[in-house]
């Protein structure tokens, strides 16, 4: 079973009249590839990743930039028992959380780039002021002239009058947070 708690065939295995083929492996399933993950962190087999180990595996991946602030904040995160260390459990739901984390931010960038495209009417990969505006004016939210000029003020970061899709996303971030 993977993390989306149903279990997934791969299509891969022969029909019951078809003879193997040797040498075929069937695809993993992520549970397989999760425990392989677990496996390789946890250096002294335990059954168990300990802080020195993530620490280990980030140093080896030449993530030398991680501070320990930011161990202590995954650690903190997946080690849901409090003891120290992360258990495969732990480690299981950490990882189908954060796949489901990236699965809907892959689904939120591929919903701003569609609105991007939307609007860039002339496909150019700029959006011009006509654009912002019409686009506006579809969503009812069209207050004036002064109004997308300053949006295009915020968002256009090269000055060059116009907003390119990486301004596009910033501009969103930005009032995202706010």
């Amino acid at each position: 079973m993977g993390c989306g708690g149903s279990k997934k065939t791969s299509g891969a295995e022969p029909k019951k009249d078809e003879p193997k083929k040797e040498g075929v492996k069937p695809p993993k399933s992520s549970e397989e590839q999760i425990m392989e993950k677990f496996k390789e962190i946890d250096a002294d087999n335990t059954g168990f990743i300990t802080r020195d180990e993530v620490k280990k595996v980030l140093a080896d991946l030449g993530e030398d930039g991680i501070n320990d602030a930011e161990i202590d904040g995954f650690m903190d995160k997946v080690d849901k028992n409090d003891d120290g260390k992360v258990s495969y459990s732990e480690f299981y739901k950490g990882w189908c959380e954060a796949s489901a984390s990236q699965k809907q931010e892959d689904v939120n960038k591929e919903k701003i780039m569609e609105a991007f495209k939307n609007m860039d009417k002339d496909g150019n990969g700029f959006l011009t002021k006509d654009e912002i505006k019409q686009a506006m004016k579809d969503i009812n939210a069209y207050e004036g002239d002064e109004q997308v000029e300053k949006m295009i003020a915020d968002a256009d970061t090269d000055s060059d009058g116009k907003v390119n899709y990486m301004e596009f996303v910033e501009i969103l971030d930005k009032e995202k947070k706010e």
